[in-house]
């Protein structure tokens, strides 16, 4: 556990991500902590909680726990039980929103970290001081939610562990919206509002299409940029990176086009369709 502070600090800030334009909300996404994730030697794999149609991804460094509480769908522990991570079932009385359900945890004496967008899900992530530990509750039913809880959190490197793990929670069966919404979700943390991501998702094709722009890059200035090889690999890097997500992810199905366009939207300079670049250009004016 002792090397985890120094791999994992970084992944703490994907807390402090920028807000989602979908519903200003703070967002986490996989696909931003699983790119910070390939530059680690931190290896794990992805668990199916038992009876929901939902996925945790969990370190190596964390082994299965055979025998649980009545109430616990799974739990992971660490060598001695220096960390673990319990999946637990949680019921309520009616049907509470996390808006309410966040208060009852407050009035409890825990510390709410807000109300989150994390894979798809709506999810609130608290902190309980008197159990040294960090939560995040999805509801699963009108009376039941799922909490991942993980313990110690006063360890730096349970917290980074912690970190990480969540923004992992997904749907086990997803599909083309999830998955967009995902790459969105990404997008917000480096490139900002200067994008949009559609999907089509039908009998006959499942389709993502991103669309990049740039503030006072249009049909006059993009003959002055210099480095347009650097331009044009960033976004080859960027799509094959996620192309590599999606067969992760069992969607390689999805076919996945990138355009970058004026800012104004109105003129394409780069296509990226199906693997194949279509359009470049400087390349096609040459």
């Amino acid at each position: 556990m002792k090397k985890l502070f120094a791999v994992l600090l970084a992944l703490v800030m994907l807390f402090a991500l920028s807000a989602s334009a979908m519903a200003d909300m703070q967002t986490l996404s996989w696909l931003t902590a699983r790119r910070d994730l390939e530059k680690t030697d931190l290896t794990g794999k992805y668990f199916k909680i038992a009876d929901l149609d939902v996925d945790i991804w969990v370190p190596d460094l964390f082994k299965q726990v055979e025998e649980v509480s009545q109430n616990a769908f799974c739990a992971f522990a660490a060598e001695n039980n220096s960390a673990v991570i319990s999946v637990n079932h949680l019921t309520f009385d009616g049907d509470p929103s996390l808006e309410e359900i966040e208060k009852m945890a407050i009035d409890a004496g825990c510390e709410s970290d807000g109300i989150f967008w994390i894979n798809g899900f709506n999810a609130l992530i608290y902190e309980t001081k008197s159990e040294d530990s960090l939560s995040v509750l999805i509801k699963i039913t009108d009376e039941g939610a799922m909490e991942i809880t993980f313990a110690p959190v006063s360890n730096p490197d349970v917290y980074s562990v912690a970190s990480l793990v969540l923004t992992s929670i997904q749907r086990h069966t997803l599909d083309v919206e999830d998955v967009a919404l995902m790459m969105d979700a990404d997008l917000n943390s480096f490139w900002g509002e200067n994008k949009s991501v559609k999907y089509t998702d039908d009998d006959k094709e499942q389709l993502i299409h991103i669309a990049m722009w740039e503030d006072g890059v249009n049909s006059e200035t993009i003959n002055d940029v210099n480095n347009w090889d650097e331009v044009t690999d960033a976004k080859i890097t960027l799509y094959n990176d996620y192309i590599d997500a999606l067969n992760e992810l069992g969607m390689g199905n999805v076919v996945l086009n990138l355009d970058y366009l004026s800012e104004d939207q109105d003129v394409t300079f780069f296509t990226i369709e199906a693997g194949e670049i279509t359009y470049d250009a400087f390349a096609d004016a040459a």
